[in-house]
Formats: structure tokens, sequence, C-alpha cells
């Protein structure tokens, strides 16, 4: 049986109360975001959890772990693909922390998970108000503007990214995707190109650039990308079947 923490926070109750008051920083915050996750919708304990922390000699300390410790259960909760469970408590902790990129990043993971594209890119580009230049959320944003239909605006996404970081090889990756989805096959495999030479062990790269080689009907290159991806991921059984039949055809068009 899984561990509730709310079963066990309601019964906890008193006690989490006299351990907000603890001298010990972490057993406090612990204890505030026991009550917050647990008993947060109930005025009385939310104007306890308000008054506690506007008291609290190392308020802005206990606000950080308290944020952290929420973020920690709800990844816990997103792992577990209990989604709701995850966003409701990335939520509370944005209740401590509005401006949380970090929080607004993970709230909009667990939205693109569950595929709801539109909450994400919103979710990301809150998380951007913070932190223009991330390109880890740059790249997930343009993610989900891809499947969100809104190739454009994905493409914009990977080029923030990589204006702020250039050496970032699942921007290009990506980048590739969307080019090749639109059939810019030049373009997508110098996309794919430059992703596998910042990352080589990076093996779906050398596979997606080997379908776009024959999309251009370009066998030579594709069975070399196949090759390269297949030292990274022998155990790939779709590319290595992919292999043997561009390797079957280049041995008929000899």
């Amino acid at each position: 049986r899984r561990f509730c923490l709310k079963r066990h926070a309601r019964r906890l109750k008193p006690r989490l109360k006299r351990w907000s008051e603890h001298e010990d920083l972490d057993l406090r915050a612990l204890a505030m975001m026991s009550l917050h996750f647990a008993h947060g919708e109930n005025r009385q304990t939310r104007d306890f959890l308000i008054a506690h922390l506007e008291k609290d000699k190392q308020a802005s300390l206990l606000r950080a772990r308290w944020v952290l410790a929420l973020s920690h259960l709800a990844g816990v909760y997103r792992e577990r693909n209990e989604f709701a469970l995850a966003r409701g408590t990335y939520e509370k902790a944005l209740e401590l922390k509005p401006d949380d990129a970090t929080v607004h990043f993970n709230l909009g993971l667990t939205y693109h998970q569950q595929g709801g594209f539109t909450r994400a890119i919103a979710s990301f580009e809150k998380a951007l108000a913070t932190e223009p230049n991330d390109p880890i959320t740059l790249v997930n944003l343009g993610i989900a503007r891809r499947r969100n239909g809104e190739a454009r605006l994905a493409v914009a996404a990977y080029e923030r990214a990589l204006a702020a970081y250039p050496h970032h090889a699942l921007a290009y990756f990506n980048l590739g995707n969307v080019y090749y989805e639109s059939a810019e096959l030049e373009q997508a495999i110098s996309a794919y190109q430059k992703a596998t030479e910042l990352d080589p062990s990076l093996s779906n790269a050398y596979f997606f650039l080997a379908r776009a080689y024959l999309k251009s009907k370009q066998a030579e290159p594709a069975a070399r990308a196949l090759r390269a991806g297949l030292h990274y991921a022998p155990e790939d059984e779709d590319a290595r079947k992919m292999l043997n039949d561009v390797e079957a055809y280049l041995s008929q068009s000899r």
C-alpha cells in the first residue's frame, strides 16, 4: 500500500501545528508543507500558515524549503502518472512563490504528459517570464508548440534556445523534426547533422537523419547514419530493420 500523505497529515494535524513552531527550520518547513498539502483549502489552516510564515524570522528560507518540498512531492506524483495530484501540488507551491520558474516548468511538463499542450505552453511561457533564456524550457516550449500544430512558433522557440545556448543538440534535433514534418528536407538534414556533431551519442538524431536522407532519395548516407546510430543504440530493432532494408536496396542497385 502506498503511503498517503493527506491521510496521515489529517491524523497528525495537532502535532504538525506544534512542529510548525519547532526550532529546526527543515522540520518547520515539512510540517507547514504537510498542513498546506492536506488542509490548504481550509480557511483556518490557511490563516494559521500565513500567520506563522509572516512572523517567522527565517521566512524567506522557510518559504524556499516549503516550495521545494511541495515540488518534490509533486514530482513523485508525476512519475506515478497521478497527474491531478501533481498539478494540485505544483499549484500549491505557486501559491507561495508565484514566479518560481522551476515550478512553472514542471507544471508545464505535467500538462504536456497529459496531452494538454495549450496549458503546457502557458506554463512554459510563465517560466520564461522569469528565466527568458533557459534553453531547456525553450526546447520544451518548442515541442509543445509543435505538437499543438504551431510549427513556425516551435521553430522560433528552438531558435531562441540556440541563440541562448548554441551547442544544444536537442534544440537542433527538434528543429529537424519540424523541418522534416514540413517536407523541408534540406533544412531537416542540416539540423539533424548538427545535432549528431554536438552529441554523437544522440542515436535518434542519426535515425531521423537517415529517414530524411531516404525521403530525399539518398540511400548511401542514410545507411551511414543508421550504422552510426546503431553504434550507440544496438538494441533498436526498428533501426536495424531499416538498415537491412537499405543495404538490400543498395546491393540490388549495384
